[in-house]
Parts: C-alpha cells; structure tokens; sequence
C-alpha cells in the first residue's frame, strides 16, 4: 500500500518528529509512505500549498492520503476535490491536539469537512472527539517505541549529557514560548520548592535521537500544558518509567490509572510543587511501561490500529 502523508514541514527537522515517528512504524509494517511537507504558515501559505500539491498530484499516484493536522486536512480535501480523485474515500485526517483546541473558527472548518470531504476523522484523545462531537471519529493516540524508549541508567545519560549527577533534575521538554505549554506556571511551582539542589531544565530543539538520554536522565518529567491532544512525551516518559507530574490534559488522567510515581496535578502552582515533590520522593521507577503495553499504544500496536482503518476505507470503494 502506497501512503502519501501531507503535512507541515516547518519545523526545525523539517517533518516533525510526531509524524515522521509514526510513517516509520507503518513503514515497519510494510507500508510504503512518502511525504508531500507544506511550507509555509497561516492560511494564506496553506492556500498557496494546494497549488503545488495539485501539481504534484497530477505526477504521482497513491492509494490513499493521510493529513496530519487540520490545516494539512482542508489543503488536501481541496487539492483532491479539484482532481476529481474523490476525497470522501481516499483521506484520512489525523487531528493532533492544537488544531482542535486552539480555534473555534478552525472548529467551525473541521465540522463542515468532516460531513463532506474527509473519510475518516483520527483525534487523538476522548475529550478532543467530545469537543468537536464526531461521533464516527476514532481515537488512536500517538504509539510509542518501546525500543528507543526504554529505561536507562540515569547517571550514565547524564554523563552524557554533560548533566550535575547531584541534582535533582526536573525536565520541562517543550518549548517555552508556547502559550498552551504553560512554562510561566512551571517555573511558579519550582520556585516554590525549598531544595537548594532542585533544577529544571528546558529541553527543546534537540535531536530526537537524544530524547530517551533526557528523559532517563530526569528525576521527574513535568508538563504543565494548558491542553493536550495525547501529549507524546508523556507516553515516552512512561515508557523510560519516569515519574511524571502532568495538569490534567489530553489523555493524561486515563494513562495515569494505575501508574506508580505518575500524579496529576491543578493549575495552582502550589498544587503543581507538592506534586513534583511527590514525584521526587518516590525515589523508583513507575511502572509506565507495562501501563502502555497493557493499553496498546507501543507503536506497533497503534500502526496495526491505523492500517486497519486505511484497509476499511479501501474496502468502501
């Protein structure tokens, strides 16, 4: 079967690694994906896209198309549309978090595809399916790839990371400017903490190769986000059974049933530092990685999910 993934390609590796991570399981798997990255941001860039995609479209054939974010969604429902190649079968789209809970007006978009132009809907979380009411969505987190994430000694990645072995490490991995990444209330929370060996720090804009060395090097991975799809670094911490501390967002609440060392937290910044403490004090590994097989959500688990739905679609022609 022969994917073509649309999607942004402006981020700092050009495919981001939420997208790229997951062709790499299909690909596994013995799918053939390829990539068609849309330059450019806002709608006007997005409106310029469906021109070179058309043009692309008319000089490479596919069996089926996969969107990753709304925006990439509407681009290729018209460029499609235009073609004549029949959207309403041949596209799936994949709504990631942002894209749902940023925008009522994109919500408003969403809704009027979703009837008319999009073949299957993937949200990624219960409550991004609840807020939009798409009853024939399908929720399919973001897998994980348990070889990569896997725990490691934490002396050892710090060693090298070139990280104080004597800390206690707190690890914000995001990007700070983000409003709905909330940094301004995680560092309310660690100031609040009267450990003069208590550190945080902000992991953002490193390869994706180093990920696992910084999550096995943290004593506590802290997401203060003000929403989340399915927040991937959460189910790669619990893969390395990190203790985490999390707002309760996206799927959070659901994967932490059951986990050891993994507590949610309010929005209150005292609420969020009695949480970390917590979270340093357990002093062990949680059992993150046996909640995530139990739940399916390995990345070859999620990638059997997804073809499944790319063969239905196949099967509606």
């Amino acid at each position: 079967m022969r994917v073509l993934f649309i999607c942004s390609g402006n981020s700092s590796t050009g495919i981001g690694n939420v997208v790229s991570n997951q062709a790499r399981s299909l690909e596994k798997a013995g799918l053939e994906i390829e990539f068609f990255p849309l330059t450019g941001k806002g709608w006007i860039s997005y409106y310029r896209n469906i021109f070179r995609l058309i043009r692309y479209l008319k000089q490479n054939k596919y069996d089926l198309f996969h969107a990753h974010y709304a925006l990439s969604g509407i681009v290729a429902a018209v460029s499609l549309w235009y073609l004549r190649m029949n959207p309403g079968k041949l596209l799936i789209v994949s709504l990631m978090g942002s894209d749902v809970f940023k925008s009522r007006l994109l919500r408003v978009a969403e809704r009027f595809f979703y009837r008319t132009l999009w073949a299957r809907v993937i949200t990624k979380s219960s409550s991004m399916k609840e807020l939009l009411s798409f009853p024939e969505a399908f929720i399919i987190p973001n897998g994980v790839d348990m070889d990569r994430y896997r725990p490691a000694e934490r002396d050892d990645c710090r060693g090298i990371l070139g990280i104080n072995t004597g800390s206690r490490l707190i690890i914000f991995m995001a990007d700070p400017a983000r409003e709905e990444k909330n940094f301004l209330l995680a560092e309310r929370a660690v100031k609040l903490i009267s450990m003069s060996d208590i550190e945080m720090q902000v992991v953002n804009n490193v390869e994706n190769e180093s990920i696992p060395l910084y999550l096995n090097a943290a004593d506590v991975l802290l997401s203060t986000s003000k929403w989340e799809g399915s927040a991937n670094v959460i189910k790669e911490a619990m893969a390395c059974n990190i203790p985490i501390v999390s707002t309760d967002t996206g799927d959070a609440g659901e994967l932490f049933a059951g986990a050891e060392g993994c507590y949610l937290c309010s929005f209150d910044p005292e609420d969020v530092s009695q949480k970390i403490m917590m979270a340093i004090n357990f002093k062990d590994r949680t059992n993150g990685r046996e909640i995530l097989l139990e739940k399916g959500l390995d990345a070859e688990s999620v990638a059997a999910r997804i073809i499944n739905e790319y063969n239905r679609i196949l099967d509606r022609e």
